[in-house]
């Protein structure tokens, strides 16, 4: 791909960034938020598992 493409598709990322604010907060909070639920998620189970462990030994 050519320099002046990757710009291109830069420079219009950017501008429909700034044109469209409501859907570019709205994707990055809900990607923020799936990402938050997934780690409580993942702590719980690896807590869960440590806890089976120590009790069945």
């Amino acid at each position: 791909m050519k320099i002046r493409t990757s710009e291109y598709f830069v420079r219009e990322v950017i501008l429909s960034m700034i044109r469209n604010r409501w859907m570019t907060f709205a994707s990055i909070g809900t990607v923020a938020v799936s990402l938050f639920v997934l780690g409580v998620f993942m702590l719980i189970v690896v807590n869960m598992t440590r806890l089976a462990s120590i009790r069945l030994s």
